[in-house]
């Protein structure tokens, strides 16, 4: 899968090899990168190693955590690496756990690499949720995006639009969450929307 927007970054755990099959058969190997992904399974009890990665305060919407949410963000922050390492302008990332749902087109890609064009501020676009919808902003700068397939400008923070299964990223917002996130204390979702750029 090419979406326009560079290489396909794929994060996966060794031991999740159904999935990591699932997700490359979506993607194609031709143009994805594996990370593999940092397992919490390996660092259960290990408190220097907790010590060294989580903040002693952690913000989360939901209210609780786990050591696969400090893993998950160490996971991202690896493919950011990998990204920025590679001077290309845009990439995708993606998560092992992803599918296809039938809303799924290239024309609504197409819209948006071509309205994107216009955003100088743009930093990320999310290709999916774990909701059917997702809510969108109401502002004018943002409703110029909109097209029949009805996307546009992501409305931040709000409660169950949390996931960070599948998006894009450009070169300044890839930089600037690798250069800002530190000891992990918040879920690599909620992190994203933090970027001091135009979310889509």
């Amino acid at each position: 899968m090419n979406l326009g927007f560079g290489k396909n970054y794929l994060i996966s755990l060794n031991r999740h090899k159904l999935r990591r099959e699932n997700a490359l058969q979506i993607l194609g190997e031709e143009n994805t990168i594996l990370i593999e992904g940092i397992d919490g399974e390996n660092y259960v009890g290990n408190e220097k190693w907790l010590n060294n990665h989580l903040a002693p305060t952690v913000i989360d919407p939901k209210g609780w955590w786990s050591i696969s949410k400090i893993c998950n963000g160490l996971s991202h922050k690896k493919a950011w690496a990998t990204f920025l390492d590679s001077g290309d302008e845009t990439a995708c990332f993606f998560e092992d756990d992803i599918i296809i749902n039938d809303r799924f087109n290239y024309e609504t890609i197409e819209e948006i690499r071509d309205g994107l064009e216009a955003k100088e501020n743009w930093g990320c676009v999310f290709l999916g949720k774990e909701r059917n919808t997702i809510k969108l902003v109401d502002d004018v700068s943002y409703y110029a995006l909109h097209s029949s397939n009805g996307w546009g400008g992501y409305k931040r923070f709000l409660d169950e639009q949390w996931s960070a299964h599948a998006y894009i990223l450009n070169k300044k917002a890839a930089k600037w969450l690798f250069e800002n996130q530190g000891v992990i204390n918040k879920a690599v979702e909620v992190y994203l929307e933090f970027m001091p750029f135009d979310i889509y």
